[in-house]
């Protein structure tokens, strides 16, 4: 009985300094999770900062954008009335034929030829 008892307490003893041993590694492991999700916090906050500083540059540059574009509107529309050829070149640009040009303008063809000329679309030389 006494060697039961004996082997018993040495079955248990090694079960304890196995338990410490397992409780150690399990106590290292979670300091190490904790680490991480302290290093992942800060990561995010910080990822989370920059995202708002670059909203706020969007928004900047949408605001600016906005005023670009009032601007060039204005530009257009100061330019259609100051040139009598400005809509004649923009179809010339969209690929109006001379034809089109002295139908709905009243060109002459060599009004129409010219226009075409200088500022219809460029075809390149490959």
């Amino acid at each position: 009985m006494v060697n039961f008892v004996s082997g018993a307490a040495g079955i248990v003893a090694v079960l304890f300094i196995w338990l410490v041993f397992e409780r150690f590694r399990f106590k290292k492991a979670i300091q190490l999770l904790n680490e991480h999700i302290s290093e992942n916090s800060r990561e995010v906050a910080s990822l989370k900062a920059a995202a708002i500083t670059v909203e706020r540059r969007l928004s900047a540059y949408e605001v600016y954008l906005k005023g670009m574009q009032s601007k060039v509107d204005e530009f257009e529309q100061a330019e259609t009335v100051a040139t009598p050829y400005y809509t004649v070149i923009q179809k010339v640009k969209a690929g109006a034929s001379a034809a089109e040009l002295i139908q709905n303008f009243g060109l002459n063809r060599d009004e129409a030829a010219l226009l075409i000329r200088l500022h219809g679309q460029k075809v390149s030389s490959n």
